[in-house]
């Protein structure tokens, strides 16, 4: 007996030709694998660049935050430096004036014994419109006497005393006129200039 299979027998699938290539060629699972080994590397190193940039944004956010501490301690150590500059500044100037003091008190520079020593020797006939002490310890007096006499004896006191030992004298002296009761009045004017070479009379 002859069997007779009447069924048309399929034929494989076949893929068609691409640009001249084809396409049964090509070895399928071989390409699969090839798109695994180009993409996964890809995928992996993505997620390894990922990771590193975390890590890097981490030390930097780190590194940020110790230099404003830094910058912040440089601004504590600035102000603290500016307060220390003040601070010397202001000594200096108060060790200058504590020198400035010890010599004014070793010359014993305080001229109320001399001013005392001058009023106690005018004449009633003399008078002062200015009395200046320089710096340099110059004693000027300005005024006018209605005799010659008078001032004449006043400059001899001075400079017998050791405030002035003989350094007192006259530097201007003119003869003016003034009124007093419809009545003609005539006086000097003077100017006395003497160096102060003793300050206290208990040092001679």
């Amino acid at each position: 007996m002859i069997e007779i299979n009447l069924l048309e027998k399929k034929e494989p699938f076949k893929l068609p030709m691409v640009l001249g290539v084809d396409l049964n060629q090509i070895n399928l699972v071989m390409v699969f694998i090839a798109l695994i080994i180009y993409y996964i590397p890809n995928i992996f190193l993505s997620l390894y660049l990922e990771g590193e940039r975390e890590i890097e944004t981490t030390q930097i956010a780190e590194l940020q935050s110790q230099n404003r501490k830094v910058q912040n301690e440089i601004n504590r150590n600035k102000e603290l430096k500016d307060d220390l500059r003040i601070y010397q500044e202001q000594t200096a100037k108060l060790n200058a004036r504590s020198v400035q003091v010890d010599e004014i008190l070793k010359l014993r520079s305080n001229p109320r014994k001399i001013l005392e020593k001058v009023a106690r020797s005018i004449n009633p006939d003399m008078w002062f419109d200015e009395m200046i002490i320089s710096k340099d310890s110059e004693l000027t007096i300005k005024g006018g006497t209605y005799s010659s006499r008078s001032l004449g004896e006043f400059i001899n006191i001075m400079n017998e005393t050791p405030y002035f030992a003989g350094a007192m004298s006259m530097t201007k002296q003119e003869n003016k006129q003034e009124n007093v009761d419809d009545s003609v009045l005539n006086y000097d004017s003077y100017e006395l200039k003497g160096k102060i070479k003793n300050y206290d009379m208990r040092v001679q």
